[in-house]
């Protein structure tokens, strides 16, 4: 396993599943984005980086997990990762994005709320850490973790 994705998205499982969320719903999602980096794919995801193809993945009917997505659609979800992480930043302890759309990283509405809803759990599980003083490290995102989704 790549110790970039082990490195990073350990603290965001680990955020998301200590602190929980409001709706199994949501917690479901938010399991399948964090565990898509580890997931293994015959498919490159740099094919959609490279063609700027429109994703469209319908993350809500992979139930129960990532296990029963295609090569493609899990090659097409790293690639809407990377195209959204791509934009984040750690600002003042928290997770930010300049995006507004999902029209800016071409991919469907559905996932880009998806996407966005995860940095906002990612934030409000830090927060709840912050605030019951304890010590949050928040990794940045590197370029060397966002190659890591393409391989």
């Amino acid at each position: 396993m790549n110790k970039v994705k082990i490195i990073y998205f350990t603290l965001l499982i680990a955020l998301t599943i200590i602190i929980g969320c409001n709706g199994n719903n949501q917690m479901d999602i938010n399991s399948k984005i964090n565990e898509i980096s580890f997931l293994e794919s015959s498919v490159s995801a740099r094919k959609f980086i490279e063609t700027n193809e429109f994703i469209d993945v319908d993350i809500h009917k992979s139930k129960p997990s990532t296990a029963s997505m295609s090569d493609n659609d899990i090659a097409k979800l790293k690639a809407a990762v990377y195209r959204f992480y791509k934009t984040v930043k750690v600002e003042n302890g928290q997770y930010n994005t300049s995006l507004i759309s999902a029209r800016q990283i071409k991919t469907s509405t559905s996932l880009y709320e998806s996407l966005y809803e995860n940095l906002l759990e990612m934030n409000r599980n830090i927060e709840t850490l912050s605030k019951n003083k304890e010590e949050v490290e928040i990794p940045e995102i590197t370029d060397t973790y966002l190659e890591s989704l393409l391989d």
